[in-house]
């Protein structure tokens, strides 16, 4: 699993990175929505070629119960996941 693997090159687009500062997250919050949260949603395809983007959601340690939404895109074949959005499900 890409997720829990510590060989994993993680990509953040500059929306994430603005999103995890105003949402006071850390990367280890997304790392544990990945291994624990949920995907209800059938994969989209990407704007990339040959990928799939997914939602995962759930609460982490730092989103104070409340649900945190996960956009990734996962190269299993280059160990990245990148990560294309985040945010509070209920906003």
């Amino acid at each position: 699993m890409l997720a829990i693997d510590d060989k994993t090159k993680w990509v953040l687009t500059g929306r994430v990175k603005e999103r995890f500062q105003e949402r006071n997250l850390l990367i280890a919050d997304i790392r544990y929505l990945l291994k624990f949260g949920y995907v209800y949603d059938d994969a989209e395809e990407s704007t990339k070629n040959g990928f799939w983007k997914y939602k995962v959601e759930g609460t982490t340690p730092n989103s104070e119960t409340r649900t945190l939404l996960v956009v990734i895109i996962p190269d299993f074949q280059h160990r990245t996941i990148e990560m294309v959005t985040v945010h509070w499900k209920d906003n």
